[in-house]
């Protein structure tokens, strides 16, 4: 019992010790804080560059699909993006579940 006691003291010292010196660094970073830094001129902003937006995918093959009254290829698609047939297909079944667009014949969709 009496070694815990001199143990517990002990790390009460410690601690004492330590917030004594984090007291000391507070003290000196309020200091450096204080100082009055020199001031540098301001920089003129330049109005950044207006961003164009861009259209998603769906969006793009659906503006397609939107032109053709006919209706349009699955071929016509691709040529016109550069998309690859699967990515296509995967757009064209969010537009039907969608209800944005409607297959009139195998291969060949309309904008609903």
């Amino acid at each position: 019992m009496k070694k815990l006691k001199k143990d517990l003291q002990t790390i009460n010292k410690e601690l004492t010790a330590l917030i004594k010196k984090t007291e000391a660094l507070m003290t000196a970073v309020d200091k450096i804080g204080s100082q009055k830094t020199e001031k540098k001129p301001k920089e003129k902003k330049v109005p950044a560059a207006k961003k164009t937006a861009t259209k998603s995918a769906f969006d793009t093959v659906l503006g397609i699909v939107g032109r053709y009254k006919k209706g349009v290829t699955v071929s016509r698609i691709q040529e016109l993006t550069g998309y690859d047939t699967k990515k296509i297909a995967n757009i064209v079944y969010k537009g039907k579940k969608r209800g944005q667009i409607k297959s009139i014949d195998k291969g060949v969709y309309l904008k609903a």
